[in-house]
């Protein structure tokens, strides 16, 4: 395994954009500037502008901004970059991810999927996961709660059994209450079969449980609702860091393999993804080399 000197740590992106917001504070630059000084690709700079670099940045023109003020040390320039950055005032603060509606009779397939999800980083609702915080409730006036109100978006699994239940009833009637209310794509429905089930219009696009495994669903679901984003940043984070690498998702783990060092490895996708989170990739993973190069 090998050390990794002060001077390969600095060639990290982070630390490129540092350098490079330092060297042009008051002055403007061209997108094409930046890219080219971090490594990063267009699309990853459009989303540290949108999401995490607006208060020292101001737009001039068409892919030119100025850096109108940047006072940060490189310590706190990263922490800036951690997708833990507190969710603007006025979006919506949820408790779930993505809810999960099914008949008992489809749990086998729908617990590989809440599972999955987990795995992922997704904070998801599945009545398992829940027992001790469900123990004692009034579910009726709960479960409303929480398919109405407290999830980003709601997963129903449709099937001949979905139909016939009460609870599965109860929430879908809630998350339905809640589309009707935003004219939103809250609802996400994947069918086991062509039951009809009542609000669910037969022209709604849906995903066909019979012809995808568990893991692909919830990448789907992840990718769909940009739930992903996280992921993605991990997986891009990874892909600049260490370009000699083949990165890529397989199920719930990240894969890393590279002919020229002889090496290959699986690594749990949520533990990267917390890493990137908490910006703690470079000082707990590529720092002490867990990967060689």
């Amino acid at each position: 395994m090998k050390d990794r000197s002060a001077s390969q740590v600095q060639s990290y992106p982070s630390a490129k954009a540092y350098k490079f917001f330092r060297e042009h504070r008051g002055t403007t630059f061209e997108l094409a500037e930046l890219e080219l000084a971090t490594g990063w690709k267009t699309k990853t700079l459009h989303t540290y502008i949108a999401k995490r670099w607006q208060q020292f940045l101001k737009r001039e023109g068409e892919q030119r901004y100025r850096v109108v003020t940047f006072a940060f040390s490189e310590q706190e320039f990263l922490a800036l970059q951690s997708q833990l950055a507190p969710i603007p005032v006025d979006e919506p603060k949820y408790d779930y991810d993505v809810t999960l509606s099914f008949a008992g009779e489809d749990r086998g397939y729908v617990e590989q999927v809440a599972e999955a999800l987990y795995a992922l980083g997704i904070r998801v609702f599945y009545d398992r996961y829940e027992q001790v915080d469900l123990w004692g409730k009034d579910l009726y006036t709960h479960l409303d709660d929480v398919y109405r109100k407290r999830a980003r978006y709601c997963v129903i699994f449709i099937s001949q059994y979905y139909a016939e239940k009460l609870w599965a009833n109860h929430e879908r009637k809630s998350a339905q209450a809640r589309a009707f209310e935003e004219k939103s794509e809250y609802i996400l429905p994947i069918r086991f079969d062509a039951t009809d089930v009542s609000g669910m219009l037969p022209t709604t696009g849906y995903i066909d449980a019979t012809k995808r495994e568990p893991s692909e669903i919830a990448l789907m679901i992840a990718n769909k609702t940009g739930l992903d984003t996280d992921l993605q940043g991990t997986l891009q984070y990874f892909r600049e860091s260490l370009p000699k690498y083949e990165i890529d998702i397989e199920g719930t783990q990240i894969h890393f393999y590279s002919e020229a060092e002889r090496y290959e490895a699986f690594f749990p996708a949520r533990l990267l993804v917390e890493m990137y989170r908490e910006n703690m990739i470079d000082s707990m993973f590529l720092i002490p080399a867990i990967v060689p190069w």
